[in-house]
């Protein structure tokens, strides 16, 4: 684990306002990341995504997301064609050694 590993980790259990389910979710979003070696933002599928995190439910899913992203996690940026992926974009704890 490196010092960015350990620093997202930090953040995100000393932020009081962020729930179990964000941190599963930004977890899985962090994964993708590091398998996907794109700098601060990665393309997505809601289904991978849920699947990672272990989430059944669409609702959980984006309530997650859209808490994330009030919070200031991420940046979401949905895509409405089936044939692009949605972007997100790190703005917390990816980058920040």
């Amino acid at each position: 684990m490196n010092s960015t590993d350990r620093n997202i980790i930090n953040v995100l259990f000393q932020d009081e306002r962020i729930t179990t389910t964000q941190i599963v979710l930004y977890l899985a979003l962090y994964n993708l990341f590091l398998k996907r070696g794109i700098v601060n933002s990665v393309f997505i599928s809601r289904r991978d995504v849920m699947e990672m995190a272990k989430i059944k439910s669409f609702y959980t899913y984006h309530q997650g997301i859209q808490n994330l992203q009030k919070l200031g996690y991420i940046d979401y940026r949905p895509s409405y064609h089936p044939h692009k992926k949605t972007i997100v974009r790190f703005l917390k704890g990816v980058g920040d050694d």
